[in-house]
């Protein structure tokens, strides 16, 4: 014979701030800044950076800057990166 259970006690689970990551924050405070590149690009760019000798930020600071659209909108050549 099966036994039955009669009581069926439910717990509240805790809520969890959700915390983001610093890095995570970065990177898409990057990303709105940069607006034609896609999250690829940017692991394509790290990968670069990472096989360049000296420092790993200066040299991917450096390969972001470089890019053309940044370095027109900087001389103010267009007026905003929103109406390419």
């Amino acid at each position: 014979m099966r036994r039955y259970i009669y009581r069926i006690d439910f717990i509240n689970p805790l809520k969890k701030k959700r915390k983001f990551k610093a890095r995570f924050l970065s990177l898409r405070l990057v990303k709105l800044f940069f607006l034609t590149l896609t999250y690829k690009q940017f692991r394509c760019i790290a990968k670069i950076a990472a096989a360049k000798d000296g420092s790993f930020q200066a040299n991917y600071c450096s390969l972001l800057e470089g890019r053309l659209v940044s370095m027109v909108y900087r001389t103010n050549f267009i007026y905003s990166m929103l109406n390419q």
